[in-house]
C-alpha cells in the first residue's frame, strides 16, 4: 500500500499543472485571441451616387471597345440624366449609349442601351429585356407586365438593357414606330444583315453587359458581385 503512494502524488502533480495551464489560457487578453472571421461580402453595405456625381465627367463620354466581350466598332454614351424620386420610383442617373456596329453597311444597325443607377445601390444589378423581336428599350424603372412587388429599382439594383441591335417599326414599315424617337433607320432591312442577326440572337447581351459593368465600377468604384438577367 505504501509502494502506491509516490505514484499518487505524481498523478496529482500531473492534474495541476494541466489545471493551472487551463485557467492561465481562459484568462488571456482579449487582444490575443482568435480573430473574427472576415465579413461575407454578400452582406456589405450598399453604395451611393448623388445628382452633383451623375456626371459625364464621372460616368465618361465612350467606352473602349477592347472592354466589350464580343466585336464592336465604339461605344458613345450621352449626357447622364438625374431623376429625382417620384411616384414610387427611387431617386437615379440614367446613362444611354449607342455601340457601333463593326459592319459600316445600309442595312448595319447599331445597339442603342441604357443603365439606370439608383441613388442607393445594393451591390447588384440586372439585366432586363424586351419581348418579342424586342426593338426599344425596356423598361429599366418599372417592374414589366404582371410584376408584383417593388421593382429590381426600388430593391436597389442598378438596371440595363438594349434594344437588341435593331430599332423596331411596329407595323410601320419604313417608318418611325412606337418608342422609336425621329431620326432612326427603322426599315425591316436590318434583317438582311448578319451582325444584327446575331445581335438578336446573343450577342448585344454580353456587349450590354459589359458596357453596363464599366459604366457601374465608373459609379461606384466597383462590380456587382450579383448580375441576374431578368
Amino acid at each position: 500500500m505504501l509502494r502506491m503512494v509516490p505514484g499518487v502524488f505524481a498523478l496529482l502533480g500531473v492534474l495541476a499543472a494541466a489545471t493551472v495551464a487551463l485557467l492561465a489560457a481562459s484568462a488571456a487578453p482579449a487582444d490575443q485571441a482568435s480573430p473574427a472571421p472576415a465579413a461575407n461580402p454578400a452582406t456589405a453595405v450598399g453604395k451611393a451616387i448623388t445628382g452633383a456625381e451623375c456626371t459625364a465627367e464621372r460616368l465618361g463620354a465612350t467606352i473602349a471597345p477592347s472592354a466589350i466581350g464580343e466585336p464592336v466598332r465604339s461605344v458613345t454614351l450621352s449626357a447622364p440624366t438625374w431623376v429625382d424620386a417620384t411616384n414610387g420610383v427611387p431617386a437615379h442617373c440614367r446613362l444611354n449609349g449607342t455601340m457601333a456596329s463593326i459592319d459600316t453597311g445600309s442595312t448595319a444597325r447599331p445597339i442603342n442601351f441604357s443603365v439606370v443607377l439608383p441613388a442607393s445601390w445594393s451591390r447588384r444589378a440586372a439585366q432586363l429585356g424586351g419581348g418579342g423581336m424586342n426593338g426599344i428599350l425596356p423598361n429599366l424603372t418599372g417592374g414589366g407586365p404582371g410584376a408584383q412587388g417593388p421593382s429590381p429599382l426600388g430593391r436597389g439594383f442598378a438596371t440595363y438593357g438594349s434594344d437588341s441591335g435593331h430599332q423596331a417599326t411596329f407595323g410601320a414599315r419604313g417608318g418611325a414606330g412606337r418608342g422609336v424617337p425621329p431620326g432612326p433607320n427603322v426599315s425591316d432591312d436590318w434583317t438582311l444583315n448578319e451582325e444584327a442577326i446575331t445581335n438578336l440572337g446573343y450577342a448585344q447581351m454580353k456587349k450590354t453587359h459589359d458596357a453596363a459593368m464599366v459604366i457601374i465600377d465608373r459609379a461606384y468604384g466597383e462590380r456587382p458581385p450579383c448580375d441576374v438577367p431578368m
